[in-house]
């Protein structure tokens, strides 16, 4: 469960403990700040100024990028789908434009690290990244405003 409380930490903590005391084998944590959490797989971060949130992905200190190689006997149908799986995750889930071109950089060095050749991903991320551009890939968080992003440049980051 994931919530973003309106209150103060003593606000917080009776809440849980009101929780926790609900039911004897349900116990709940938390994790407290005004700024910025990781949850899962997804770092949120509340931008003061606009009292709205971003998103960016999270990798958790033990993750290991450990994807399949590409020299892997596996159909090159799956190779190309692994690829697309991860850039389309980071398209759903990345606020910010600018933040979601990072990631695809970040994704590229990493898959190219596993004998993906350099053709195969750049199409695959001009594909996805159109397809971001064009409305089809909506970021889950700030979905049906401007994409949250005031850093649209009008310029297609992605031919």
């Amino acid at each position: 469960m994931f919530l973003i409380f309106k209150g103060d930490i003593g606000e917080v903590q009776h809440f849980i403990e009101t929780l926790s005391n609900m039911s004897p084998f349900l116990k709940f944590t938390y994790h407290f700040d005004t700024i910025a959490i990781s949850y899962l797989d997804v770092w949120l971060v509340k931008d003061i100024m606009d009292n709205r949130y971003t998103a960016k992905m999270y990798c958790k200190p033990t993750y290991s990028n450990d994807f399949l190689h590409f020299s892997s006997n596996h159909p090159y149908h799956q190779k190309k789908a692994i690829v697309k799986g991860q850039l389309v995750r980071a398209a759903k889930m990345i606020t910010l434009d600018v933040d979601f071109e990072v990631k695809c950089k970040n994704l590229q060095g990493m898959f190219a690290r596993k004998g993906y050749p350099t053709s195969l991903l750049d199409e695959i991320v001009a594909e996805v990244g159109r397809k971001r551009e064009i409305g089809y890939f909506q970021p889950i968080l700030n979905r049906g405003t401007k994409r949250g992003n005031e850093q649209m440049t009008g310029r297609s980051l992605f031919k």
